[in-house]
């Protein structure tokens, strides 16, 4: 889309491709390869489940204690000690997703998770994690998620190492100190608030207060970052059904 474009050529704010802003730990995939959920307690819990009831927040938390499969101990560890608190999804069930990245209170792996690390500079890792899942719960850092999945089924993209390397994120380096104050109040705010569905977008206000914070951080007017969420909410990705046009023949709202 001419959304996304802008956003990778990097019209509003200075671009920087994933590979380039952070780096990743291991996929839920090698995660699932390599651990079990364990009923007793151990020393390591994961996020393990993106079931929409449950992740309904950019605050979260581990769910699961794991513990490595047979003869897997040693790769089992080198995962381990690659775990992050910013998660990214490795797939999505959109239409009905409320958060697409989340932060955990502590550094963890997940099963349907991808720790990420971001490139932090000179600047606060704290905040620099909290301004990272705060764009990617925005519109515009769906809008970048969407233009790099590996879309097999639409209503479920799925994200390769890759794709993540390719995705276009903000240079956290080159951004003002004021630009990234703005989006870690923006998560401060409203870490703790619930997000509906996506495919109900237009009427999530916590999603609208989220657009508002970085559009303002990331100086995209408000009247681009409407359009596009409004567009987006009209994506068969995000509804589910066949592309109507509904939400663009409702306005911007």
């Amino acid at each position: 889309s001419e959304f996304f474009t802008k956003i990778k050529e990097g019209k509003w704010f200075p671009a920087a491709s994933g590979a380039a802003a952070g780096k990743l730990g291991p996929a839920g995939s090698g995660i699932r390869s390599t651990f079990i959920k364990s009923d007793d307690s151990t020393t390591r819990r994961a996020l393990w489940h993106h079931k929409s009831e449950v992740q309904r927040t950019m605050a979260s938390k581990p769910d699961s204690y794991i513990a490595p499969k047979h003869d897997k101990d040693r790769i089992a560890e080198s995962h381990w000690q690659q775990r992050g608190r910013v998660m990214l999804p490795e797939r999505l069930s959109t239409p009905n997703t409320r958060v697409t990245s989340v932060l955990s209170c502590m550094s963890t792996v997940g099963s349907a998770f991808v720790p990420y690390h971001p490139e932090v500079g000179k600047r606060s890792k704290e905040n620099i994690e909290k301004a990272t899942v705060v764009y990617l719960n925005s519109t515009a850092g769906i809008t970048a998620m969407l233009g790099i999945s590996s879309n097999k089924k639409i209503v479920y993209p799925n994200w390769s190492i890759d794709d993540w390397y390719q995705m276009p994120f903000p240079d956290w380096g080159q951004l003002t100190a004021g630009q990234i104050r703005t989006l870690v109040a923006a998560y401060n705010r409203l870490r703790k608030q619930g997000f509906e569905e996506m495919r109900g977008m237009l009427k999530c206000q916590t999603r609208r207060q989220l657009d508002r914070a970085v559009a303002k951080a990331l100086r995209i007017p408000w009247e681009e970052m409407n359009k596009a969420r409004v567009a987006l909410a009209s994506e068969p990705a995000i509804t589910g059904r066949t592309f109507t046009g509904d939400a663009l023949r409702g306005g911007l709202r």
